[in-house]
């Protein structure tokens, strides 16, 4: 007996090979873009851990900074305050100051407040 000629592939078939090539297609770009996205994930996880560690280390230093670890290295520029001098009246009229009686002119008080005002520069009177 003669052997059949093969028939001609379904229409069924064929669209099921289909299907599961365009499948296959999809899986093969899912998982491409998955391994993907995990490499992303990675290196931004990365780059946070890194950062995380620099502003540790800012705080840390900027702590040290505020309980007085400046102080160590910044005493070479320390400059002590000025001594307050303090002055008595009898120190106060060794400079011979007019004395201002309420009937003058303005002009004559005007001038009285500028020797008054001269003397306590003088005296570095703030």
């Amino acid at each position: 007996m003669a052997s059949r000629p093969s028939s001609p592939p379904s229409p069924v078939r064929s669209d099921v090979s289909n299907l599961v090539r365009v499948m296959e297609s999809f899986v093969v770009a899912m998982q491409q873009q998955n391994a993907s996205l995990m490499q992303h994930n990675t290196m931004a996880l990365q780059q946070l851990k890194a950062a995380r560690v620099s502003a540790e280390a800012q705080q840390r230093q900027y702590v040290e900074l505020m309980n007085g670890g400046a102080r160590i290295s910044t005493d070479h520029f320390y400059i002590p305050p000025t001594p307050i001098h303090e002055w008595s009246l009898e120190n106060f009229l060794q400079h011979h100051p007019a004395k201002f009686c309420g009937n003058t002119s303005a002009d004559e008080a005007d001038q009285w407040f500028r020797d008054m005002e001269r003397i306590f520069n003088a005296k570095n009177c703030p």
